[in-house]
């Protein structure tokens, strides 16, 4: 666990962008912080967790779906 996370990300990113959701997995925590700008989504690390996520545009609605792996024989 990455700790300090919560802190790191508000520097990092808190009044640099305008958006309504951040989504992105370099640190791989699995987290979601709602900060008072935007709505942070941190992946976690797909082949450890075996799951996935799936993004739509706002067209398409579904802004964010979990998915696990499965194995079909």
């Amino acid at each position: 666990e990455f700790t300090g996370f919560y802190e790191f990300v508000q520097k990092r990113l808190l009044d640099k962008f305008i958006c309504d959701y951040f989504i992105e997995g370099h640190f791989h925590q699995n987290k979601a912080i709602n900060f008072k700008n935007f709505n942070y989504i941190n992946l976690g690390a797909f082949a450890c967790n075996q799951r996935y996520f799936v993004v739509k545009s706002l067209q398409n609605k579904t802004l964010l779906e979990e998915k696990t792996f499965s194995l079909r024989g």
